[in-house]
């Protein structure tokens, strides 16, 4: 695997999750009773669900990349999408890296990014 976009995985991945995580709680604590006219309701759970699907697909991208895969496998995050609707469904995210998961690694026989440094040489830098 490739290891800058393994780290670009992480660090689009965690918050893609945690706001998905966070979304779903937020709907489900204020609920899905319809709106009374002339009230207005905060939208804020459907907002960090969305948000956090966009991050994930980018960190699914990555993923794929650092597999030495297209990057178009990063598109299977959106199978989070359907939480919006129904927050249980949100857990359809994790069927992306499943996939991603289960995908040959064909980074080991070609050079990534940082083909540049000797194979002995450690950059020490993240």
């Amino acid at each position: 695997m490739i290891a800058t976009y393994t780290r670009r995985s992480l660090l689009f991945g965690v918050p893609g999750i945690v706001l998905q995580v966070g979304g779903v709680l937020l709907q489900e604590l204020h609920g899905s009773k319809p709106i009374a006219p002339g009230e207005t309701r905060v939208v804020i759970g459907p907002s960090l669900v969305t948000f956090g699907v966009i991050l994930w697909t980018a960190a699914l991208a990555y993923f794929a990349m650092a597999k030495g895969q297209s990057s178009w496998w990063g598109a299977s995050g959106l199978l989070g999408l359907p939480g919006l609707y129904e927050p249980y469904l949100t857990a359809l995210s994790l069927l992306g890296l499943i996939v991603l998961a289960l995908l040959e690694d064909r980074a080991a026989d070609s050079a990534g990014p940082e083909s540049s440094h000797s194979p002995g040489e450690d950059s020490g830098t993240w």
